[in-house]
């Protein structure tokens, strides 16, 4: 559910200013190449990461060593942030190379697919009967803000890959 809307709301993304400038690709060049194949290592990367810290970070005795939680608060938990990051790498997909902060808010339908998302994490999180359907349990302020912020990470770390590659030329 959290994937679809988003990846049909990128396909009508407006087009970025220079498309018309740059030279057609060679028929020869592969359309998953190298840069592409190093993005989507970093995000998968990232996001198993920050999934595994999350889980770390609400269970007794992990590195971390902080949590108190139950199995179940930390496994929703963990689910959150997966969701989360594949929703803040929806704007990663926007551009292999511009910041997904250009022309960040020209697209409704990418925010509305985002917002059905969350509010959809949200429900299942939170709402008595999807709990049940989902095995899910009721997080609290922090743990949503601790998900949120680890699979922010995921827009971070592009953000940094990016400009290093702009910076290149």
């Amino acid at each position: 559910v959290t994937d679809v809307a988003p990846a049909l709301a990128v396909g009508v993304d407006p087009e970025l200013e220079d498309v018309m400038q740059r030279p057609p690709r060679s028929a020869k060049q592969r359309v998953i190449d190298g840069p592409m194949w190093a993005a989507i290592m970093s995000t998968g990367l990232v996001m198993a990461v920050a999934s595994l810290a999350t889980m770390d970070f609400w269970l007794p005795g992990g590195l971390i060593n902080i949590g108190q939680e139950s199995v179940d608060v930390a496994r929703t938990a963990t689910f959150t942030t997966l969701v989360f990051a594949n929703l803040f790498s929806v704007f990663n997909a926007r551009s292999a190379t511009q910041s997904a902060f250009h022309g960040l808010f020209r697209n409704k339908f990418l925010w509305a697919a985002v917002l059905f998302g969350f509010l959809s994490q949200v429900a299942v999180v939170q709402v008595p009967f999807l709990q049940a359907a989902f095995g899910t349990a009721s997080m609290t302020l922090a743990q949503w803000l601790t998900s949120f912020a680890l699979a922010s990470l995921v827009l971070w770390v592009e953000e940094l890959r990016k400009l290093w590659l702009r910076s290149r030329g």
